[in-house]
Parts: structure tokens; sequence; C-alpha cells
């Protein structure tokens, strides 16, 4: 299965740096704009982030040159079939990124005959992970770096609620939220740890910002039901 996925390393590799450069662009705009210097969180940011893509890329590194096989492959595997439809119409992308047509649907079974995780729960991943592939080319390691990326805001979001409670442990919650290495090892790349934690770290912040700072705002509700579900 890996071998079949990574058929074409020097494209994996190639495009990696691109998605890297454009992935720490963004950061350190953010960390910029939002935490200037001197402000207790700013050094945390970078070191953070990179240590989630570091163990995004290191796991898939170890599932692909020694077990050569493995749950992340299946999932990608996945949104590789989903995505190959985007080439026949968007229509039908949409369509199987949404999961609306049914296993047996003569018009999709070239692809949900190849899926056989279209029923279950795991489908989910696939989607998140063909929805990202459209950015990367559908390449393993770089859709790996974009999972990283967005777990990684659901854990800020995670130390930003505990952080702002208690100021004087920044540095343990820091420890404690963004450096566990089973956190950034499992919780980074192509896996339902790693859209768990995201959904998590920003459920824990919207319902902190409703039900403690009693602010009731739309975008805060949205937050919290998006990450809810």
């Amino acid at each position: 299965m890996a071998t079949k996925i990574l058929n074409n390393l020097i494209l994996e590799f190639l495009l990696l740096p691109f998605i890297l450069a454009i992935v720490y662009l963004i950061a350190y705009r953010i960390r910029n704009r939002r935490y200037p210097k001197g402000h207790p969180w700013r050094k945390y940011f970078i070191p953070a982030l990179s240590l989630k893509i570091f163990g995004a890329i290191f796991i898939g590194l170890v599932y692909a040159f020694y077990y050569g096989k493995g749950d992340t492959f299946n999932y990608f595997y996945h949104s590789q079939v989903i995505n190959s439809a985007f080439d026949e119409s968007i229509y039908k992308w949409l369509n199987l990124v949404f999961h609306t047509p049914s296993l047996y649907d003569a018009r999709y079974y070239e692809y949900t005959s190849q899926m056989f995780w279209y029923t279950s729960s795991s489908y989910t991943v696939a989607s998140i992970g063909a929805i990202l592939g459209i950015f990367t080319m559908t390449t393993y390691f770089s859709t790996s770096v974009l999972f990283a990326f967005v777990s990684f805001s659901g854990i800020w979001a995670l130390f930003r609620t505990f952080a702002s409670l208690y100021p004087k442990y920044t540095k343990q919650l820091a420890v404690c939220i963004l450096f566990i290495p089973s956190v950034f090892v499992w919780g980074s790349g192509i896996f339902k740890d790693t859209i768990c934690l995201f959904g998590l770290g920003w459920l824990t912040y919207g319902c902190f910002r409703i039900l403690i700072n009693r602010e009731f705002k739309l975008s805060n509700i949205i937050l919290t039901i998006l990450s809810f579900i």
C-alpha cells in the first residue's frame, strides 16, 4: 500500500518545500500580527508548529519505510480515489467528498467500489484529505503537513484558553499541550486523532468564550457547533 501511494517520490519531495514555505509564511504573519515581541506566547508559536510538522512527516516515514502499510495510507488512498473523480466532474468530486451517493449507485460505483471505508466513519478523514489534497496535487507528505497545520490551530486554541486562565503557568501549559511527543506524532499526520485534536481544541476555546466570557458572537457559536460536529 505504501509503495503504491508513494509511487512518485520525486514529486513528493519536490512539492514538499513549497508547501512548507507557504505554511511558514502564513504562520509567521499570524505570529507577528497577533503576538508582537514581548508577548509571553510568541516564543512557543513557531516551535510548536514545527514539532507538529515534524511529527506528521516522521510518522509518515515510519509507516512508509518500516511498516510499509497502515491506517494513514488507507485514509490517503481513499483521498486519492475521491480526487480521481475531479478529472471527470467537479460535481462528482463534491458528491464523493460529502458522501452523497450510496455505495451501489451505478454512476459512482467505479469510485465507491474501490473504497472499503466508504460506509465507515473513517471516510470523514479521507474526505478532508481529498479537500486538502487539491492544494498538494494529492501527494502524501504535503497533505500531511496541511493536516498538521490544521491540527495545530486547534491545539493552539486549547493552549490559548488555558494560558489566558493561568498566565503564571504558561511554560508548563505549553509543555503539556504543545510539546508532548504522543500529541505531535500521533496527532499531526493523516489520522482520526489529528481531526479530533483540531475539533476538541476549538470546542474548548468556543465553550470558554461563550460560557465563561459571555461572548455570544455568531462566530463563536458557529465555531463551537462545527467543532462539536
